[in-house]
């Protein structure tokens, strides 16, 4: 869960404790960071269930 926190966590600690500027580029930026992260989730929770199904041991007594 860190993973996915440490980008909001890094945003707001920047500017708060280093000064740094918030820029159109760098909300651009985080825009792709987190539909990266959104496309990763998702792309893993798909594959899941589709594993999930194919590897499903064989029942008992059949």
């Amino acid at each position: 869960m860190y993973v996915y926190l440490q980008p909001l966590i890094t945003s707001v600690a920047a500017p708060l404790l280093l000064g740094e500027q918030v820029t159109a580029r760098a909300g651009v930026a985080a825009g792709l960071i987190f539909a990266g992260l959104a496309l990763a989730t998702w792309g893993e929770q798909a594959a899941g269930r589709q594993l999930g199904a194919a590897f499903r041991p064989p029942s008992e007594g059949v």
